[in-house]
């Protein structure tokens, strides 16, 4: 007959332990998916740049890969107007290339945008990316706020979805400089305002590196690819303002923070931030 032992320092009843089991089950049912929503198995990394060029002797290619992360997210402004073919081969892009990383493309202004989606293997500039608990939302160059928020409004009513991340080449949020931020900014700010899962958002455009923070939002530029550098001044939102630096942000994802830090071409990490 079995016997019922004391197998811990509380003593139950064979109907407590019934109860302590059910009690598990329910407990189980309520807060399982919520526990497996944003569960990430091994760590998901994606570096970050646009505006690349052959400044510091193409540097940034071999920045962008050294730590090898799992996507390399190319803010725009990597051809140009060179074409895709010859410039794909060159000794600053060759390196990307050839690494096998796969790439999170925008299109940039001084992009030839068919030739580069036949080389990406792309139909539109308009599109999703998933890693891990992170859904990209890529805006292409004169974005639709209507089919944007439909994607971020996707990413934000998927369960496994932690983060949506919006990349831009043009910035929306940006201090005064060279590229001023166009007047339907206001209404892709608000939009993001809408959705708890956007905290972080990529852009390029000015050659230089800004991180501002907009109402929890935290915006980043980072046209640092090797493209002559911009004097830009800050402002108001701006935590950090490096200017004639190359270099690259570098971001890994938990299941409760996005860390970051901006590596520029020697090395030396000269910003890092996390959002939660």
């Amino acid at each position: 007959m079995f016997e019922w032992r004391r197998v811990s320092k509380f003593k139950l009843t064979p109907l407590e332990w019934l109860l302590v089991a059910a009690g598990g089950i329910l407990l189980l049912k309520t807060l399982g998916p919520k526990l497996r929503s944003y569960a990430v198995t091994d760590a998901r990394t994606f570096n970050a740049v646009g505006d690349i060029d052959y400044g510091d002797d193409g540097r940034t290619s071999q920045n962008l890969i050294s730590d090898n992360p799992t996507r390399i997210v190319l803010l725009g402004d990597f051809g140009y107007d060179r074409s895709p073919s010859v410039w794909w081969d060159s000794s600053t892009m060759a390196p990307i290339r050839s690494s096998g990383i796969p790439i999170i493309p925008i299109i940039g202004n001084h992009d030839n945008s068919s030739q580069y989606l036949k080389i990406f293997g792309l139909t539109s500039w308009n599109y999703t990316r998933t890693l891990g608990n992170v859904r990209f939302v890529v805006l292409p160059a004169r974005p639709s706020l209507s089919s944007i928020e439909s994607k971020v409004k996707a990413g934000q009513n998927d369960p496994n979805i932690r983060w949506v991340i919006p990349l831009m080449h043009k910035c929306i949020v940006t201090p005064k400089g060279s590229h001023h931020p166009p007047e339907i900014s206001i209404n892709f700010h608000k939009m993001f305002m809408k959705y708890s899962k956007v905290k972080l958002v990529l852009q390029a455009h000015n050659h230089n590196y800004f991180r501002s923070v907009k109402n929890g939002i935290t915006y980043m530029v980072v046209g640092t690819g090797g493209r002559t550098p911009y004097n830009d001044a800050s402002d108001l939102w701006t935590k950090v303002h490096l200017t004639n630096v190359y270099g690259v942000l570098k971001c890994s994802t938990t299941s409760t923070n996005i860390n970051c830090r901006f590596v520029d071409n020697s090395g030396a990490t000269r910003d890092s931030f996390s959002v939660s």
